[in-house]
């Protein structure tokens, strides 16, 4: 942020959308007009933000997704901030089209330390790890265990302590007990809570929101976890 911002204070000038054919080795859309010149790609990717939605023909889709929609948020890797953040927001006041109004720029990943590189071998391969644990477990792992303003760091020991902690022994084993209570009990009539166990409940419900708002998605999982063991020992 501190860094885009000393590039807006330093004074912007013009700057060149499209790069010569030779360098770009005629990857991209040509320039109307000029075969010698083609659209730098940052450039084509940006516009597909409203392309997609129908900018062109004012389709209701970009109305609903863009014009009057209450918040427009982009989701961007920390090497693509400056586009997104300065160059994106001055094509669209060029253009007299609303700006996004937050963009959340998240870190990298990395294995065991390591940048993930093929040549290096340490590639992770989701679809197999899917394949032998779930989509929810791996989802679940991705969010809580990588900070989101930072780089995170795979480690499949370390995917393995926190399936086995949180889920099997944590959440899943709780959800288990109260199943098997609620099987044995078989029919009840329901309660309010203690009020220990709902001011509990309460609290971590606006924990987590105000955790989401800040995208800080280990954070509220985080919340999560810790209110449950409060909810076995006040059972």
């Amino acid at each position: 942020k501190q860094q885009n911002l000393s590039i807006i204070k330093s004074g912007l000038e013009d700057f060149s959308i499209s790069r010569s054919a030779a360098r770009t080795k005629l990857w991209g859309v040509p320039v109307p007009g000029d075969e010698t010149q083609y659209m730098y790609v940052w450039m084509d990717a940006l516009s597909n933000y409203i392309n997609i939605l129908g900018y062109a023909a004012d389709d209701q889709k970009y109305g609903a997704f863009w014009t009057h929609a209450k918040e427009i948020t982009h989701i961007v890797g920390k090497d693509i901030n400056r586009f997104h953040t300065v160059y994106w927001p001055a094509l669209l006041l060029s253009a007299g089209v609303r700006l996004p109004t937050r963009v959340f720029v998240h870190g990298f990943l990395t294995v065991e330390g390591q940048k993930m590189s093929k040549s290096l071998g340490n590639v992770v391969d989701p679809f197999e790890l899917v394949k032998k644990y779930g989509v929810d477990p791996f989802r679940y792992h991705l969010l809580r265990e990588m900070p989101s303003y930072g780089d995170g760091d795979w480690s499949a020991s370390r995917f393995r302590e926190r399936y086995t902690a949180d889920l099997a022994n944590g959440l899943g084993n709780f959800v288990s007990r109260v199943a098997a209570l609620a099987e044995k009990a078989g029919e009840f009539k329901a309660h309010e809570p203690a009020k220990e166990v709902a001011a509990k409940i309460d609290e971590t419900k606006k924990t987590v929101a105000a955790k989401m708002e800040e995208f800080r998605f280990n954070e509220a999982l985080a919340a999560i976890t810790l209110a449950a063991p409060f909810s076995r020992s006040s059972g």
